[in-house]
């Protein structure tokens, strides 16, 4: 992998990172016309901070259903521009939070933390060829296009079975990409947590927090 500090796979991970924002447009994804299902029904919201600094975002896992996606061909059409528009958006913001601290003389930010609730996630959804595709597609598109972007990511309320969901990723994504995912079973043990990694008004009330949900 390029972040082990070998120039040469360093310089074809870029020099191929380059040619993919060209041919799927990156440069313009945050000005997408996404397909409205995906927009409705797949959404990402931005929390607030962690102690770092660092943008946190929910995602409502458990609400997204693939197999909605790959059995419309107008939607599963639709993927491609969603998923880099998601990877965008997350860059927006890790972006904009360096540059307020870098105007207040104060550490880069380069990272991001994603909450994502996988409560009752479907089972049926991971034995689902279709949408394990779909998983698999955007892991590949971070290792590929966005590594390191990741601080943590929290899988919160897993159910038993979740662990086949980490077990599909393993194929795809670097070790030190799987380092930094934490899989909570019951919210108590999140909430053992979640005054280390960020303050509770950063996080909605539903995920332990103090935030009122908009």
């Amino acid at each position: 992998m390029a972040r082990d500090l070998d120039l040469d796979k360093a310089t074809n991970m870029l020099r191929n990172s380059l040619k993919w924002r060209i041919e799927k447009r990156a440069d313009d994804a945050l000005n997408f016309q996404i397909h409205p299902f995906l927009a409705e029904n797949f959404v990402v919201r931005f929390s607030g901070t962690d102690k770092l600094g660092q943008p946190v975002f929910v995602v409502p896992l458990n609400e997204w259903d693939l197999r909605k996606v790959v059995n419309d061909a107008d939607r599963l059409a639709g993927f491609d521009d969603f998923a880099t528009n998601f990877f965008e958006v997350l860059s927006y913001h890790i972006k904009d939070e360096h540059n307020k601290r870098k105007k207040a003389g104060q550490g880069a930010i380069t990272q991001m933390t994603l909450l994502l609730d996988v409560k009752n996630y479907s089972y049926w959804q991971l034995v689902n060829f279709g949408a394990i595709k779909k998983i698999l597609q955007i892991a590949a598109m971070y290792e590929a296009h966005y590594p390191e972007i990741l601080y943590r990511a929290a899988f919160i309320n897993c159910p038993h079975y979740f662990g086949m969901f980490i077990t599909l990723l393993k194929p795809v994504l670097a070790p030190k990409t799987l380092s930094k995912i934490v899989c909570y079973p019951k919210m108590s043990d999140w909430q053992n947590d979640i005054k280390e990694l960020m303050d509770p008004d950063q996080i909605p009330e539903r995920y332990g927090g103090t935030k009122i949900s908009e």
